[in-house]
């Protein structure tokens, strides 16, 4: 994977507020990086449904800070996504059962097989003593003078 100087970043403390807080963040910054509909909506929903688990889930001790970076190079837009929680790796996570019937869905357990299924690619790594998962999303590179 290409190494991209990051077109924006922002730190944020794991808590109730950081889902909203990440996600406008990324509308008001996504666009000037490259990220245009629809995969600035894709990529709005897979990096709410991060940042929820990293604060609902964060283990013990729970996680206490989130850096979140947009990284681009043509074709292609990475979202980046460190916390400092327990050693958890999402892409290894099962896919969950879908129920026949609303009466029978339960709610959660639906939030990375979301922001798996909205991102092109998502990769996790353990770097140090900080998780990192980065959510690729395909885009449309300029159009070249003719």
């Amino acid at each position: 994977m290409p190494t991209s100087r990051p077109a924006a970043a922002l730190r944020l403390p794991s808590n109730r507020s950081a889902p909203r807080l990440a996600t406008a963040w990324l509308r008001e910054n996504g666009p000037a990086a490259g990220l245009a509909e629809p995969a600035l909506s894709r990529a709005e929903v897979a990096l709410d449904e991060l940042v929820t688990n990293v604060v609902r889930h964060g283990g013990e001790p729970p996680a206490t800070s989130l850096a979140i970076a947009i990284e681009s190079d043509p074709g292609e837009l990475r979202l980046v996504v460190e916390d400092d929680g327990r050693p958890f790796d999402p892409t290894q996570a099962a896919t969950p059962e879908f129920p026949a019937s609303l009466d029978e869905a339960i709610e959660g357990g639906r939030g990375i097989f979301l922001a798996r299924s909205f991102a092109d690619r998502m990769r996790y790594e353990r770097v140090g003593d900080r998780n990192r998962v980065t959510l690729a999303f395909l885009v449309a590179s300029p159009a070249e003078p003719c």
